[in-house]
Parts: C-alpha cells; sequence; structure tokens
C-alpha cells in the first residue's frame, strides 16, 4: 500500500479531475432520469424544476462559478433566479430529511465520477463526511485515489482515504485562530477595525471589507456559506453568497483589489506552513 507522501507527485494540475458545473449538471440529470435539455428548458412541472434548483444549488456549493454563469449555463437564468432556486433548496434540507439524502447521494455521485463503482460505498461516505464541501480537497483526494488504484489494482480503502486526506488538511483547518486572522489581516489592508467588519454598519469601506472577508473565508477554509454567515452575526445564505458575488464582481473590474485580496489568501496560507 502507498503512503500518503508517495501519491503527491503522482498526478499533476493538468491531469486531475475537476468538478465543473457541467458534471453536475450531467449527474443530477441522469439521478432524475430526465435530460439536460430538460434542466436548461423553460419547463415549470415539479419533476424539473425540483432538480434543476438542486442543480443550482450543487454548482454553487461545490464549484467557484458565480450565479451569473450558472444561470448562463442553465439555459440564460437570471441571477435572481439561480438565487432563489439556492435559497429554496438551502432551507429545505434544513427540514426535509428525504431531500438531503437525494443531494447526499448525487454528492457522492459527483464526487466519485466514473470512479464511482470501483470506490466502495463506505469510502465515498467517509470523503464526503470528512471534507463535505471543499471541493478541491474531494478532487485533490479522489485524484490521488485514482492513482492508487491505477498502480495497485486494489479497490481503495478507508485507510488509504485516511491517510491521503491527513496529508491534504494537515494545513487546512478552519479554526477559530484562522477566521479571526483573516478578519485581522482584511481590517489592517482596508483600513477599518475588526469590530467594524463583523459589524452591521453599511459605510462602503467597511461592507467592502466585510464582502472579501466573507470571499476569504468561502476560499481558504471549509465554512459552508451559512457557517460564514454565523461568523457574521448570523447572516444569512443568501446574504453571504450575494456578498461573496459581489466581492468577484469588484475584483474583475479592479486588478488593485484583487491582488490585494489574493496578497491576504497567500499571507494566510503561508502562516499555516511554517
Amino acid at each position: 500500500m502507498l503512503a500518503a507522501e508517495a501519491l503527491k507527485d503522482i498526478i499533476s494540475p493538468n491531469e486531475s479531475r475537476q468538478i465543473t458545473p457541467e458534471l453536475i449538471i450531467d449527474i443530477v440529470a441522469e439521478h432524475y432520469s430526465i435530460t439536460i435539455q430538460d434542466l436548461k428548458s423553460g419547463k415549470r412541472s415539479s419533476n424539473i424544476a425540483i432538480p434543476r434548483q438542486i442543480a443550482m444549488y450543487l454548482c454553487r456549493e461545490m464549484t467557484d462559478v458565480p450565479l451569473k454563469a450558472i444561470g448562463s449555463i442553465l439555459g440564460g437564468r437570471d441571477h435572481s433566479t439561480v438565487s432563489y432556486g439556492i435559497e429554496k433548496v438551502a432551507d429545505d434540507v434544513k427540514t426535509d430529511e428525504a431531500l438531503c439524502n437525494t443531494i447526499d447521494i448525487i454528492k457522492k455521485k459527483i464526487i466519485a465520477g466514473d470512479f464511482e463503482k470501483d470506490i466502495p460505498d463506505d469510502v465515498i461516505e467517509f470523503i464526503a463526511e470528512r471534507l463535505k464541501n471543499n471541493v478541491r480537497q474531494i478532487e485533490g483526494v479522489v485524484n490521488k485515489l485514482y492513482a492508487v488504484y491505477s498502480i495497485d489494482g486494489n479497490a481503495p480503502t478507508i485507510g488509504v482515504a485516511n491517510d491521503i486526506i491527513k496529508d491534504i488538511i494537515y494545513y487546512a483547518q478552519p479554526t477559530e485562530v484562522t477566521i479571526n486572522n483573516i478578519i485581522d489581516k482584511v481590517a489592517k489592508s482596508f483600513g477599518v477595525s475588526p469590530e467594524d467588519i463583523r459589524s452591521e454598519k453599511k459605510k462602503a469601506e467597511i461592507s467592502n471589507a466585510r464582502q472579501a472577508a466573507m470571499y476569504i473565508m468561502r476560499e481558504v477554509t471549509n465554512l459552508t456559506f451559512e457557517e460564514i454567515g454565523g461568523q457574521f452575526g448570523g447572516k444569512k445564505h443568501s446574504t453571504v453568497i450575494y456578498s461573496i458575488e459581489s466581492c468577484e464582481s469588484k475584483m474583475e473590474d479592479n486588478p488593485s483589489l484583487k491582488n490585494n485580496i489574493y496578497d491576504i489568501m497567500k499571507s494566510i496560507k503561508d502562516e499555516r506552513l511554517d
């Protein structure tokens, strides 16, 4: 059995399998026995509309693709329609156990991809439970499992998966220290206080800093949208999504802001490795 350390360089980033909106939509359509065109169409029957909303939700949870792009992929739907679909599913999974189980099943299919038949269910469940919605880490684990399987031909075990996960997340645990560090660094960079960022103040410089902090938390921690909102006085899932989308849009238009945020993220990641 290969140790996790020996797997680090087996698969280059260019060869890595990636989780994309197209992959998610394809798997959602297959799961519900409908077509991709159904999901992209204007059909409003529940057997189409619900899977479409689930596809929106999973695209936002499992990729970094902006809402506008998700809407474009799903038949040119506007930002508000996609945001509503995501929020609807996010609210429903809290109380609908059947829906929650369905989404878990679809996530496992997305995680395993074409490798699903070769990964035992208990290993898929273990990966999904340990890594939640951190797509980069999930991709890393699955790609390394591919490497193990291609070398020795044996079905991956929880032990192998656990070794790889330990290696991947060693420096990536979303601790309270990391959260506070993000807020402190953003506050210093944007010329506001940490208390301002966590507050309800709506001055432009404070709102911009708050949006940047949310964006960075999404990028460098395992926190869900709901958990990120909890760091800012319990802001709603939809508010966090809107804030991250706003930050992404401003970064596209402002290279200086983009570089500033990337510098903050690099500083945080570098400190984890010290």
